[in-house]
């Protein structure tokens, strides 16, 4: 019950930044994340209020976030021959 609830949660929040084009980046773990942002030992979630001054860093990171998914939604069809001829 609980899991179902927190599910609901993290879907109104998915929901919420979508429609305010807010952009979630996703990670492996606490612990890549914790290393991303150089802090010890876990980090569970960050948020980036303002990102001014940053801009170029900010950007770089959407595009590598762009690059994943498409790369992602090249491998979910991988499996057909014909996507790649």
């Amino acid at each position: 019950l609980f899991s179902v609830e927190l599910s609901a949660d993290v879907d109104k929040i998915k929901e919420i930044c979508a429609s305010n084009q807010i952009e979630i980046l996703w990670t492996s773990s606490k612990h890549n994340l914790a290393k991303a942002v150089k802090k010890w030992p876990i980090v569970s979630a960050i948020a980036i209020l303002d990102y001014s001054g940053a801009e170029d860093a900010y950007n770089a990171a959407i595009q590598t976030l762009a690059n994943f998914m498409a790369c992602c939604r090249i491998a979910d069809h991988v499996d057909q021959p014909s996507f790649f001829a």
